[in-house]
């Protein structure tokens, strides 16, 4: 988890950033954190909400924050227990913000609660969004490259579907990926 000291006072963009100071043995309810000078702190553990322990802690200290959903699943259900601490908890974050609408309705089906403070931000990253790059061509005698660029982790990134898109054989006909050089390119972390 990291604590961000935005430069700007509940600005959108985040500048700088230090790791929150967390005693491993304290971590729950007792929250042994230091934020320094913090304007506010931004929760973000790769998961669609915050840990519940944590978000309960700063509202009983009132530090604002915000979180960040980064990731998120159908196949999780907080218990009923757990979907009402963060129906009371989430009204008290200055923004939920998840990466993704679908991650966000996700969050707010599994807590049966329309998340009144949510807003989706995206991940930054250097592309413009019209970008038209040439395509380039290829025929037999050409090596066609392919990349995925995310981590290894087919059950949230879908890399078993490129797979079992690229083995169907519609892929096999003229100029299909079987008659041509080809390789892939997994990019990314574990």
């Amino acid at each position: 988890m990291r604590a961000f000291v935005p430069a700007a006072a509940y600005g959108r963009e985040i500048r700088s950033a230090q790791t929150v100071e967390q005693d491993p043995e304290c971590f729950g309810s007792r929250g042994v954190v230091t934020f320094g000078s913090a304007g506010f702190v931004v929760i973000s553990d790769r998961s669609a909400l915050p840990p519940i322990d944590i978000a309960e802690m700063f509202v009983t200290k009132k530090w604002p924050f915000v979180s960040i959903g980064q990731n998120n699943c159908e196949l999780w259900w907080p218990s009923d227990e757990l979907a009402a601490r963060y129906r009371k908890i989430l009204p008290a974050a200055l923004r939920c913000y998840f990466v993704s609408l679908a991650n966000q309705r996700v969050a707010e089906t599994h807590l049966g609660y329309k998340i009144e403070n949510a807003e989706v931000v995206r991940n930054p990253f250097n592309v413009v969004y019209d970008a038209a790059p040439p395509w380039p061509s290829i025929d037999v005698n050409s090596e066609l490259r392919l990349a995925c660029v995310a981590r290894l982790d087919p059950a949230t990134k879908g890399q078993d579907v490129l797979l079992e898109a690229l083995a169907h054989p519609s892929w096999a006909g003229e100029m299909g990926l079987r008659e041509l050089d080809w390789r892939d390119l997994w990019n990314g972390s574990d």
